[in-house]
C-alpha cells in the first residue's frame, strides 16, 4: 500500500469540491478505491476526487493488484427500487425527522431507480420513506426502511505501559 498521500483542494463548489490525491513511487501501475470500491487503476502518481459537501471518503492507492483495501464503512445510505408502473409519473423521498417526514428530494419514474443520502449521524437509527407519485398527483402506498448507520468505530480508551525488563506490554481500560 501507497501510505504517502497528499491531498490538495483544486476547486471549490456549492455542490462539492474537487480534491487532487497524490503519493510518491515507482510502480507501473496503481489502484486507487474510493470508500473501499476500485475508482480508478492509473499509471499517474495522482488523482483527482470530487468530494459532496459533509462527505468524508476514504482513499487507498494500492501498487498491488492483488492487495484489498481497508474496510470502510459508509456515511449514508442508499436506497434502490425498481418502478411500480402503471401510472407512476415519479418518487419523493421522504426522511422521518423529530415526529414528521420531511421531504428530500423527488426522482422521475424509470424502471430501477438508486438515491443516496448525504453524510448521516452515526451510530444512529435514520428512517426513510419511498412514496410513489401517480401522473394524477395522488400518492401511492409508501415503502419505509430503517437504517443503522455505523461508520468506522472510535478507537478504543486504553492506555499501554511497556516494560523492557521482561518485554511486556500492559494494556488497561482509561
Amino acid at each position: 500500500m501507497v501510505t504517502n498521500l497528499a491531498a490538495q483542494l483544486l476547486a471549490d463548489g456549492v455542490t462539492g469540491q474537487l480534491w487532487r490525491v497524490s503519493w510518491t513511487g515507482s510502480a507501473d501501475l496503481y489502484y486507487v478505491y474510493v470508500d473501499g470500491v476500485l475508482a480508478a487503476t492509473t499509471s499517474q502518481t495522482w488523482y483527482d476526487l470530487t468530494v459532496g459537501v459533509g462527505q468524508s471518503p476514504m482513499v487507498d492507492v494500492l501498487d498491488d493488484s492483488a492487495a484489498t483495501p481497508d474496510e470502510t464503512f459508509p456515511a449514508g445510505i442508499t436506497l434502490a427500487w425498481y418502478s411500480v408502473g402503471g401510472g407512476v409519473a415519479q418518487y419523493r423521498i421522504d426522511k422521518y425527522i423529530d415526529g414528521q417526514w420531511v421531504e428530500q428530494a423527488t426522482v422521475s419514474d424509470a424502471w430501477y431507480q438508486v438515491w443516496r443520502s448525504g453524510t448521516l449521524a452515526d451510530d444512529t437509527d435514520h428512517q426513510y420513506r419511498i412514496v410513489p407519485i401517480g401522473t394524477n398527483g395522488n400518492e401511492g402506498t409508501a415503502v419505509e426502511y430503517i437504517a443503522l448507520v455505523v461508520r468506522n468505530p472510535d478507537p478504543p480508551a486504553v492506555t499501554m505501559a511497556y516494560d523492557a525488563g521482561d518485554g511486556t506490554v500492559t494494556i488497561d481500560e482509561a
